[in-house]
């Protein structure tokens, strides 16, 4: 199959998976309970995902907000198309601290992980007074180009 056709299919692919990811955090119960000693308090649950198509360019990011004072505690990237090197980040929404940089790529590829899968499980949680910024950037490799989803989750103390 062309390269014409197979890539409008893939990104329909990306979108659909985002649709369904999204699907299944909606169905998730709206409040958790909290382990260890705060077992008598409420967490909100808080998500946010969507699906992307990036042109191969390092200076367009595409990212999602945590809001100040919330726990971080799951992201999850899928890529759906080819794709060299994508660049994951959770950074301080001022910059100050980077806490994840890493390069994800789909299979046969050199540079990252090659399963078009990465995703980050904190037990403890990043939480920051000025929140953060989840994000991935598109690195410029032979007209790479960079079709998924992005997601997060994590709660409201």
């Amino acid at each position: 199959m062309s390269e014409t056709v197979m890539r409008p299919a893939l990104s329909l692919l990306g979108i659909v998976c985002a649709a369904l990811v999204l699907s299944l955090i909606r169905a998730m119960p709206a409040r958790a309970e909290p382990s260890g000693t705060d077992r008598g308090a409420t967490r909100n649950l808080i998500h946010a995902g969507q699906g992307f198509s990036l042109p191969p360019n390092p200076n367009a990011a595409f990212e999602l907000n945590v809001p100040a004072n919330a726990v971080l505690t799951d992201v999850e990237l899928t890529l759906a198309a080819p794709s060299l090197a994508t660049t994951i980040y959770v950074i301080e929404m001022n910059n100050s601290q980077t806490y994840v940089n890493q390069l994800v790529a789909t299979p046969g590829s050199t540079w990252g992980s090659n399963e078009g899968h990465y995703g980050i499980h904190l037990q403890s949680g990043i939480s920051s007074p000025i929140g953060l910024r989840v994000g991935i950037y598109c690195n410029n490799i032979g007209g790479n180009g960079c079709y998924g989803a992005l997601m997060w989750s994590g709660y409201q103390p």
